[in-house]
């Protein structure tokens, strides 16, 4: 159709947002992080850690937890220059990018929530549906970065979609293809 191979990327994005758009509160929680934290859609770098995917409930190593969360943000500071959102299901993996941040005096921003992400593909039917608001602003917030690091699970991929960007620099970090070199 000589649309090329990013045609799906983009029609992808546009019909999300002709299809969804965020309810008024979870619009509002964004657009809040987005004034809190300084970032600007589009002129920051997005590491995702999925740090409790597939494990039992008591979750992983905080240390090892840790040192995925700084070998992410090493591999993302590879692509671009800060400033940085790092998003996870950890707790751990939060505080690990803060202390990254002071330390290395980068630019990170975390979420503060105090709940643990929904994870949607293994969410109760019974759940309450505001569990899942902070989840779609984790999404939102990484759909607006320019450059995108992950680890597993589809939840970075999605945002890459949603984005709509052709997201030369992206890296699945912990994977042998294509990976980063520190």
């Amino acid at each position: 159709d000589g649309e090329g191979p990013l045609a799906f990327r983009r029609h992808y994005h546009d019909c999300w947002y002709v299809l969804f758009t965020p309810v008024p509160i979870i619009a509002t929680m964004i657009e809040n992080q987005l004034l809190k934290s300084g970032l600007k859609p589009g002129l920051y770098g997005v590491a995702h850690v999925r740090a409790l995917y597939r494990v039992e409930t008591e979750g992983r190593d905080p240390v090892r937890i840790a040192d995925w969360t700084r070998k992410a943000i090493d591999c993302l500071s590879e692509l671009r220059p800060g400033p940085y959102f790092v998003a996870s299901d950890s707790h751990d993996a939060r505080k690990a990018a803060l202390e990254y941040s002071r330390e290395r005096n980068v630019h990170i921003v975390t979420r503060s929530e105090a709940s643990v992400p929904v994870h949607m593909d293994i969410a109760d039917a019974s759940q309450d549906v505001t569990s899942l608001y902070d989840v779609f602003v984790d999404l939102y917030l990484m759909s607006f970065g320019r450059c995108l690091v992950y680890n597993m699970g589809g939840f970075g991929k999605w945002a890459q979609l949603l984005s709509g960007h052709d997201f030369t620099c992206n890296i699945r970090w912990n994977t042998p293809e294509k990976s980063c070199t520190w």
